[in-house]
């Protein structure tokens, strides 16, 4: 061994293979500082790898970033209990005195633990061809021989970065530690992971006969459903939401817990990408994932107003963050169903937005939370003023919102002025929105309401059998009459 290791500690051996890993280094630094309290009890071991390109030489960061993380008192207690090196020659040397590896999910790695009956601690590497770090990683959990903890995807100074955050690395390896039962039972079920009798399945397949020990059960990547790409994601995520959007959980669609989790986190890097249709598929999935850890950025990406270059506003560009994706980070928030001051304030925003589409969600989610709302009359006014606006999408909304936000007569005011207006389909809303607040309690005045919505214009501009403005104007006159009859 390189470094002695004091009797009675158990060892967590680290590393992201021969060339090391940056997020897993990183993490196991930053991690140091919720394990020094046990460093009595643990010894780290940590590959750091070889690689040494212009973005990244592992040992030179993972040595600065000790020394900018902790004072020298610190270090000299991490130095304790820690130990690095670049690279491992006498490799399976280090993973026989250990007690949980944390690793990549290359299958070459997976082979070696397995092969040792060690247990595993997966950080696998997401996006790579046929995502076949994340299927191995998935397979050695299925078989019971291993835990995954997936990467963040994270923009630092411009730059797309993976990231494990150290803290949740750190009570993952002591939970795991602190539970010696379920880790021998990780090891023996690791042992069981791999195809340990190669030559025997080979000559069994060649000559079509049973395999000699028929108690081989191996669970392997191909025995798991295929993770689904993207696109597949938000279909059947977005139909079961259609489907039923007051009892939708994502739960419900992806099972597995696991599963879900890295669909999160891919949902995430997608919001960093320097494409706007990648960003605004991430800006859906994150709604439809409920991944409330991503409010802020939603929130981020619906105030952004980082122009675009002159060549792109020629072809009708705003700001970097598109029209698409400022509306459907609307409508995930919606989804989220999490309201408070920030969120509150930038919706409010959002309700001056250039696009009409924006304008016309914003409306819509005010509507959403109306009974959330912390400055409802601020709300109400805003909206009262965008009964103008030049889009009449804009103006239905508005229209609706005002049905839940509205809280005095004046509203209903508004609202009945539009009787003569161009759109059936606004004039359909506010009737709608009326008898929003009748139902409400807010408009009492039954005589006055009947009188008013009389001059509703009723005709719509396209021929159908069935006419939406005049079954809402019956509906409305059916629920004021059927108040009448109640008192």
């Amino acid at each position: 061994m390189p470094v002695p290791i004091p009797a009675g500690r158990r060892v967590i051996f680290a590393f992201g293979g021969s060339q090391g890993a940056r997020t897993i280094n990183r993490a196991l630094v930053d991690a140091l500082a919720y394990l020094l309290p046990r460093r009595n009890d643990i010894f780290v071991i940590h590959g750091v790898g070889l690689m040494k390109t212009p973005e990244y030489h592992a040992w030179e960061d993972t040595s600065q970033r000790l020394q900018r993380e902790y004072n020298e008192e610190e270090r000299e207690h991490i130095n304790s209990f820690y130990y690095a090196q670049d690279y491992f020659h006498n490799i399976g040397d280090i993973y026989a005195v250990s007690d949980l590896i944390v690793c990549r999910g290359g299958a070459g790695s997976l082979n070696e633990i397995s092969a040792m009956g060690k247990s595993a601690l997966i950080i696998p590497k997401a996006n790579l061809p046929g995502n076949h770090q994340v299927m191995n990683a998935r397979a050695m959990k299925r078989s019971g021989g291993a835990e995954v903890i997936f990467e963040d995807t994270v923009e630092d100074g411009g730059i797309l970065l993976e990231e494990v955050v150290g803290q949740k690395l750190a009570m993952k390896i002591l939970s795991l530690l602190d539970a010696k039962q379920r880790l021998e039972e990780m090891g023996k079920c690791s042992r069981a992971f791999m195809n340990h009798y190669a030559a025997e399945r080979i000559a069994a397949e060649i000559h079509g006969s049973p395999l000699p020990n028929s108690s081989l059960t191996d669970i392997s990547a191909k025995d798991l459903d295929p993770l689904l790409s993207d696109n597949e994601l938000l279909v059947q995520l977005r139909s079961a939401w259609q489907e039923d959007q007051k009892q939708y959980e994502p739960r419900k669609v992806i099972v597995d817990a696991d599963d879900l989790e890295y669909y999160r986190h891919r949902a995430a890097s997608l919001l960093t990408s320097p494409s706007w249709p990648d960003r605004n598929l991430g800006v859906k999935l994150i709604g439809l994932l409920k991944h409330e850890e991503k409010l802020s950025s939603l929130l981020h990406l619906l105030a952004d107003r980082t122009p675009v270059s002159r060549l792109q506003k020629f072809f009708g560009g705003d700001y970097r963050q598109v029209g698409f994706i400022r509306r459907n980070a609307l409508i995930s928030l919606q989804i989220l169903n999490t309201w408070g001051p920030e969120v509150e304030a930038r919706v409010f925003e959002a309700l001056e937005d250039g696009y009409y589409e924006v304008r016309a969600q914003a409306a819509s989610t005010m509507g959403h939370f109306a009974e959330k709302l912390l400055q409802k009359q601020a709300v109400t006014e805003k909206l009262l003023l965008l009964i103008k606006d030049r889009s009449f999408e804009v103006v239905r909304e508005v229209v609706l919102a005002l049905g839940a936000v509205g809280g005095n007569r004046e509203v209903a005011k508004g609202l009945l002025g539009l009787k003569e207006h161009h759109y059936w389909q606004v004039r359909e809303a506010a009737l709608r929105a009326v008898a929003m607040l009748v139902e409400r309690r807010i408009v009492t005045d039954r005589d006055w309401l009947l009188n008013e919505t009389s001059r509703f214009i009723l005709t719509t501009t396209d021929f159908r059998s069935y006419s939406d403005i005049k079954e809402t104007y019956r509906k409305l006159h059916a629920l004021c009459k059927g108040d009448e009859e109640e008192d």
